[in-house]
């Protein structure tokens, strides 16, 4: 048990055992008295299942205050004239708990309005305060159902608070029976005691673990070869878990402690800030920390899976990256092929088949072992990377080009395009040198690339003059867009 979990449990021990003292000592009926304990230990339970050190501490302050009214004293005259605040005393607290529960302690002052409202009538000591507890309980119903609803939250989370805002109106109408005495004693007990244990029972449910599966499933697809903002994956995680100052940290041996993008970062375990840190293992070695905020979630089996799915996407992350750079540096590379020998061009396909080729592989295989159906987005994207990596090393060193046939080169690229070409060649052809040969292929099979890929276009035309100077027109059907910017070459506009 992680030491500042032992104080909890310490006290939560003490309240118990309090707790079956208080209504021994109060001499009532069998009955009452075990349906009496259960409610507070239910309580006490809850508290201690939830890592969350102010959910803890009001849950606990719940159980002490349900038990403060079975005291003696409460029944012996001493605390004769405060009776009503002891039975009332444990609304207040529990109130807060639900809304902590809830996640809705930030950015709603009304709530908070009404949490504080909801003290105050739990401890003035009048009739009327019961009244107030059951308006407080409707109105907090209300907030939280609306904030759910208008948060923009995800869909599990939000139905995780529409629960929470149900319980609330189910308290204020229990609470409201009481006050005018419709059930009769022994019914209302029972009644109470039943819809409090199950108030207990939904505190202790670990909130938006859908919501986490959720925002999981819109990583992996944001995996693709796409612009990103900042942090995307720090602010799925913390709107799944309800906690805006989480951050994620991550460790290589190579690299020391990182932020998710990369960017060096102090030893979040020896910070010693006092924040709670939940920590897995990646995939590829090394470590992922999320590092909570004050009000959030600790080491619980939420946090573990959200650390687990951390991991994972950091790893894709940094698969990609290093695809990215592998392919940055293919490209760079393929323009200096117009100027080396057929050998080199060779090897340096060859290198690319047994090089990345072969680690994408590896890698998806790896996702495909963890979870196939989970992991589809991933797998698809990757097949898409290896697919034009092995074109890419198939295109390094055509054979018609190394034989000096550029006609036959073409037409074989023209053939594996997808969409009618018309080619024209005009000139003699045959006495370009080598060099030129090449470099007229791979400018027509990267302006293909970009038209099948980008332009939508329903065919495409091309045509090459052999007289001085060479030229080379390539003109297509689609949706265009194309405009020159100064120092940053072709861009696209749509």
């Amino acid at each position: 048990m992680a030491q500042g979990r032992l104080i909890p449990f310490a006290v939560g021990t003490a309240i118990l055992v309090g707790g079956a003292a208080a209504e021994v000592a109060a001499q009532s009926p069998i009955a009452a008295a075990v349906l009496d304990w259960i409610v507070g230990a239910a309580f006490v339970v809850a508290a201690l299942r939830d890592h969350a050190t102010l959910n803890t501490a009001v849950g606990l302050a719940t159980a002490a205050a349900w038990f403060l009214a079975s005291l003696p004293a409460a029944r012996s005259g001493v605390l004769h004239d405060a009776s009503v605040i002891t039975v009332l005393a444990y609304r207040g607290p529990l109130l807060h708990w639900l809304v902590l529960h809830a996640r809705m302690t930030n950015g709603h002052a009304i709530v908070r309005v009404l949490v504080v409202i909801g003290y105050v009538v739990a401890l003035t000591g009048t009739v009327a305060s019961a009244v107030g507890t059951c308006a407080v309980a409707a109105g907090l119903a209300a907030a939280v159902f609306w904030a759910s609803h208008r948060a923009g939250l995800p869909a599990d989370l939000r139905r995780a608070q529409d629960r929470t805002a149900m319980i609330l109106a189910l308290l204020a109408l229990l609470w409201a029976v009481a006050v005018v005495g419709a059930l009769p004693g022994p019914t209302s007990q029972a009644l109470t005691a039943a819809i409090l244990v199950a108030v207990a029972w939904h505190l202790s449910r670990p909130v938006g673990v859908g919501a986490l599966t959720d925002a999981v499933g819109r990583l992996v697809l944001e995996l693709g070869p796409a612009d990103r903002p900042a942090s995307p994956l720090r602010a799925s995680l913390a709107r799944a878990l309800a906690d805006d100052d989480l951050q994620i940290r991550t460790y290589q041996p190579e690299t020391g402690w990182t932020d998710e993008l990369g960017h060096a970062v102090p030893d979040p375990v020896t910070a010693g800030d006092g924040r709670m840190l939940t920590e897995v293992a990646a995939p590829s070695g090394g470590r992922v920390v999320l590092v909570h905020g004050q009000r959030a979630l600790g080491d619980t089996e939420l946090a573990r899976a959200a650390a687990g799915a951390a991991a994972l996407v950091v790893n894709s992350f940094r698969v990609e990256a290093q695809v990215r750079r592998q392919a940055d540096e293919v490209r760079r590379s393929s323009t200096r092929l117009i100027t080396v020998e057929d050998a080199e061009r060779q090897a340096l396909a060859n290198r690319l088949r047994i090089g990345p080729i072969g680690r994408l592989e590896r890698v998806r295989l790896m996702f495909h072992r963890r979870d196939p159906d989970k992991m589809a987005p991933v797998i698809t994207e990757l097949d898409h990377v290896i697919a034009e990596l092995i074109g890419l090393a198939q295109g390094l060193n055509p054979a018609a080009v190394s034989l000096g046939s550029l006609p036959e080169a073409l037409e074989e690229l023209i053939a594996h395009v997808g969409l009618p070409v018309r080619l024209e060649l005009h000139g003699d052809i045959a006495v370009l040198p080598q060099d030129t040969t090449a470099l007229v292929y791979f400018v027509i099979a990267e302006c293909l690339t970009n038209i099948t890929r980008h332009a939508q276009a329903g065919w495409a035309s091309i045509s090459v003059r052999a007289e001085e100077p060479l030229t080379i027109e390539i003109a297509d059907n689609g949706r265009g867009g194309a405009i020159l910017t100064t120092g940053r070459g072709l861009q696209g506009s749509g």
